[in-house]
């Protein structure tokens, strides 16, 4: 792979991103407020999701792909984190599917 498909590919998940709806957000604010948890091997799949998280004014909160995390684990760093958007990859999906994003009250 060439890495002129990258900016492509980012730039479509960064609009996907922006268009999280407000109301399903944590941190009401500016997107920038925003914090996107990426579960992505190292490779193209996390160079995509790091540079759409950039591109949305998001900020990427990777995990570890390759530990040994229980659900438990993960759901604690995702929300410890505050995070609002899960991005994985197909093979990481199931790990992070029955995870609940906690709610905090806005003020």
């Amino acid at each position: 792979m060439t890495i002129s498909p990258l900016p492509n590919r980012s730039i479509k998940l960064a609009s996907t991103l922006q268009d999280v709806s407000p109301a399903s957000r944590r941190h009401p604010g500016p997107p920038s407020s925003r914090r996107v948890a990426v579960m992505c091997p190292n490779g193209v799949s996390h160079l995509v999701a790091q540079w759409a998280c950039w591109m949305s004014g998001s900020a990427a909160v990777p995990l570890l792909t390759m530990g040994r995390q229980t659900e438990e684990q993960l759901e604690h760093c995702i929300n410890d984190a505050g995070c609002d958007v899960v991005v994985a990859t197909d093979a990481q999906v199931d790990r992070v599917r029955n995870i609940t994003l906690l709610q905090y009250e806005r003020n």
